[in-house]
């Protein structure tokens, strides 16, 4: 603590109405209260009155200001922090009641394939389509729910397939706040609201949609499909990733991410990859092998055939789905990667 000739050198100072030694004053002795424990906080004032009994009667008056200033400060101090915690407190309730809600949603419509991309993209254009196709033929081909962020676009098209389908849908959804983002808040319409866990913090959405893509079984039939989007997208692309390669997601039963490549909209990407992140050590060249890249819905279907073990016989999307012609090739080494 302050030695009492400490303080009396500092309150003669105050008695000459100098500011700045008011303020070190009160900074020195707040700090000390800080270094008190929460039982002993209220003992503190006391102790400096105590302290105050043995200064010379000159400086005694501007001490008991400079008291005054710092129990104001302290109860300021105090009142801070008491909201700072409870905001918490009430922060991390919340989040908690989201993630619940979020699991009962899975629960009640089980696991599936978890869709992400743009919500800017419009029904009738080239991608919308191609999205919605390959909804359509996932759910004939594994029979599971298709999942995504309930917006439109992207979000949208793949679950309008489904349902064409005859499939399931559910969604995860974010309350967004930003004039920016308004067209994003509707509900898709491939969606009922009661098939919607809604979230007002990215947390639980995230670990709301990582749950539908578990496997808790091999009779489980999950997947990630990456289709073209921003910046919200490629987020949720590399957390998959980032869960993949930490084994955490896919540790007992595979869990396959595929990229929908369509019109090249990921190759910058990629070749941001090899050409800087390999290049300079960031990841290792094998760990492409986290993720395949896809440049049409025949190879997606092909993939989820594979993983799933879906007989020939049974692959009828071969009827219906033809691949495409690729016009441009993948950076060098990218197949012998899975990456292309």
């Amino acid at each position: 603590m302050l030695s009492t000739e400490r303080i009396e050198q500092i309150v003669m100072r105050e008695t000459e109405k100098s500011h700045s030694d008011v303020q070190r004053l009160r900074d020195e002795l707040l700090s000390q209260w800080k270094d008190w424990t929460t039982n002993e906080q209220g003992s503190f004032c006391i102790h400096i009155r105590t302290q105050l009994k043995m200064l010379s009667g000159r400086v005694r008056g501007g001490a008991r200001q400079a008291l005054h200033r710092i129990q104001d400060r302290i109860n300021e101090t105090a009142i801070e922090e008491a909201l700072r915690a409870e905001r918490q407190r009430q922060s991390a309730e919340r989040m908690k009641g989201e993630i619940l809600n979020c699991f009962e949603v899975v629960n009640r419509r089980e696991r599936g394939i978890v869709y992400l991309g743009s919500a800017r993209l419009k029904p009738g254009s080239t991608m919308y389509e191609e999205a919605r196709e390959l909804g359509r033929e996932v759910h004939q081909l594994l029979g599971s729910t298709s999942w995504s962020g309930a917006g439109p676009g992207m979000m949208e098209a793949p679950l309008v397939g489904a349902r064409e389908a005859g499939g399931r849908t559910a969604g995860v959804k974010i309350r967004l706040e930003s004039e920016q983002t308004f067209f994003e808040q509707n509900i898709n319409a491939a969606l009922e609201r009661d098939n919607v866990a809604e979230c007002n913090y990215f947390g639980p959405r995230k670990v709301g949609l990582a749950d539908a893509a578990m496997r808790d079984s091999e009779e489980d039939r999950t997947a990630i499909i990456v289709l073209p989007g921003g910046f919200g997208t490629i987020d949720e692309w590399s957390e998959y990733v980032v869960l993949k390669q930490l084994q955490k997601l896919g540790t007992n039963y595979t869990v396959p991410i595929i990229m929908m490549n369509y019109e090249g909209f990921f190759d910058p990407l990629i070749e941001f990859l090899y050409k800087s992140c390999i290049q300079h050590d960031t990841i290792n060249e094998d760990e492409l092998g986290l993720f395949h890249m896809c440049s049409d819905n025949f190879s997606a279907l092909e993939i989820l055939a594979e993983t799933y073990g879906i007989p020939p016989e049974k692959r009828t999307y071969s009827e219906r789905v033809q691949p495409k012609i690729l016009l441009k090739a993948a950076p060098e080494d990218a197949h012998e990667n899975g990456v292309g």
